[in-house]
């Protein structure tokens, strides 16, 4: 059945617009076509798949053009034929992502192996608007704000959740309510204890539920306040947790059950833009700045694509309860356009979570009898910037620096990396923007490490050229969005 979900998936996505072709008031309905995709070849100085030179648990942030193949392909369909009825705006959604689960090039992957080629669909919603500005969603959909997106790297930071569930938008409120499965197959979403003393073989669903408030208030022409507000709650397992190994196995063969307590969470944010230069191109100068704090199973802080508070980090406690867990999350983004010669962009981030266990790691006995360490303590630290200068509407040079560094777990020290890229860029169109396309990008990155990264071989990297101080990626990539 598994090798007949993605022709099924591909035949949904295209399904909307042989409805549109066929239907007989097809002029009262239009869809549009949407996408975004980048693909290229890349290579490592020794000749390798070209690998992410960015230090691990970081995922793009600090640059991210050493990421692999991605495309979206999506459709928006406006429901006409029932604003006519409803008197409101109709408007379905469906996006499709495709990539490669295991890092080789997406023109080498195929269906008839599940590991090549994942097929994901982060959208999939219908959204009515009325006249008076009332908005209701229902489905699941990107939760992506104008400006809370570090767009050098595709990191979306403070509100970004991207779950199923409602949500309904009046003037400058949100309101949200978002479901999350606490198990799936390839156990992405697992809580820590749903993974370990020999569950793998008694899996349990947990649903958790998420209440979401968000404020929008300006201060003033040139200053923006958010708020940001939610409650996770998760439901106890009435069934329990059935742990099995070598150590229970001596005194109850068939295991034991211990109870897994009701869990919840929640999280406060603020951010503020400041906005200090208006072009007459639209471009913004401007600085952003965010704090966010989540405690017990919203403690999730991930720096790197996404920055859900729902993945929660950590391990539990003796009681299998995430009390005391928590995650600061801080970023700030500066922005400074000076004219259609120069951008300039600078960032910071960092973040700091701790699971419920009491130590650094917590340690588990899996049903063989083997010891298990998970990470319980994380704190991360990224600053860089990116330059742009644009010698014509057609040929940018970009330029960026960044400087990370990143302790997890039962590392003794922080583990470092400087990193030095170029990026000579071609525009299809003419187009003056650090966000332009489509292009073609020619990428040289440079990753400077410290001893202790490379001793433990802390990248990708480093994971297969060994213990290099120097790493090197060259690429050569077109990218799109349309």
């Amino acid at each position: 059945m598994r090798r007949f979900i993605k022709p099924i998936s591909i035949f949904l996505f295209f399904f909307p617009l042989f409805i549109d072709l066929f239907a007989q008031d097809v002029e009262k309905d239009s869809v549009k076509l949407f996408s975004y995709g980048r693909i290229g070849i890349s290579a490592t100085d020794q000749g390798q798949l070209g690998l992410r030179l960015n230090l691990n648990g970081l995922g793009p942030v600090g640059g991210r053009h050493e990421e692999g193949d991605y495309i979206e392909l999506g459709t928006r369909v406006y429901l006409n034929r029932l604003k006519q009825r409803l008197g409101m705006d109709v408007l379905f959604v469906m996006r499709f992502a495709m990539f490669s689960s295991r890092g080789v090039m997406i023109g080498n992957g195929s269906n008839w192996d599940p590991n090549d080629l994942a097929i994901t669909l982060p959208e999939v919603y219908l959204q009515l608007r009325a006249k008076n500005g009332l908005v209701l969603w229902v489905g699941s959909r990107f939760h992506y704000p104008p400006g809370y997106y570090l767009e050098w790297f595709d990191h979306f930071f403070f509100n970004e959740r991207g779950e199923q569930g409602i949500g309904i938008e009046y003037k400058r409120w949100k309101w949200m309510i978002l479901a999350q499965q606490q198990l799936d197959d390839a156990g992405v979403t697992r809580l820590l204890y749903d993974n370990t003393g020999g569950l793998l073989g008694n899996q349990t669903d947990r649903q958790r539920l998420m209440l979401i408030g968000e404020y929008n208030y300006p201060l003033g022409e040139n200053h923006q306040l958010d708020i940001n507000g939610e409650v996770h709650f998760l439901p106890k397992d009435p069934n329990g947790l059935l742990l099995q190994s070598e150590t229970i196995a001596e005194t109850d063969p068939d295991g034991i059950v211990v109870p897994v307590p009701t869990e919840w969470g929640f999280v406060l944010g603020a951010g503020l833009k400041s906005t200090f230069r208006r072009l007459e191109n639209g471009q913004e100068s401007y600085n952003q700045l965010t704090a966010r704090y989540g405690y017990g199973i919203a403690n999730g802080t991930i720096i790197g694509t996404f920055a859900r508070t729902h993945f929660t980090y950590g391990g539990f406690d003796e009681d299998l309860s995430y009390d005391g867990a928590y995650g600061w999350a801080l970023v700030n983004k500066f922005v400074w356009n000076t004219d259609d010669q120069i951008g300039l962009q600078f960032y910071l981030l960092y973040e700091n979570a701790k699971g419920g266990a009491s130590g650094n790691t917590l340690t588990v006995e899996d049903e063989e009898g083997e010891m298990v360490v998970f990470n319980n303590k994380k704190e991360s630290f990224v600053a860089g910037n990116r330059f742009t200068y644009f010698f014509t509407d057609k040929f940018h040079l970009h330029f960026d620096v960044s400087y990370q560094q990143r302790q997890e777990g039962d590392m003794t020290q922080f583990a470092r990396m400087t990193k030095f890229a170029v990026q000579p860029t071609f525009m299809l169109t003419k187009n003056r923007d650090v966000l332009g396309m489509p292009l073609i990008r020619f990428i040289y990155s440079l990753g400077v490490y410290n001893d202790y990264a490379r001793e433990i071989q802390y990248s990708q990297y480093l994971e297969v050229d060994g213990s290099n101080r120097f790493g090197h990626y060259f690429g050569l990539r077109t990218e799109w969005s349309f």
